[in-house]
């Protein structure tokens, strides 16, 4: 997998894990811990973006 298609597929990542978690923020009855986990879930796949798009652009210098 080339680095493009890798940031591609955790932009994806980020965005599903995006859709679940508003979608239990619309729920009467949220579970406060599994929305905390969806939610740190979601910052680590934005940091591995944020790190391999960096990494990109050293190996493009």
């Amino acid at each position: 997998m080339n680095i493009q298609s890798h940031i591609d597929a955790l932009i994806n990542k980020h965005g599903k894990l995006d859709k679940e978690i508003q979608r239990i923020e619309t729920r009467a009855f949220v579970s406060e811990t599994h929305l905390h986990e969806m939610k740190k879930k979601k910052l680590k796949v934005k940091e591995e973006i944020e790190r391999v798009k960096s990494q990109q652009k050293t190996s493009m210098s």
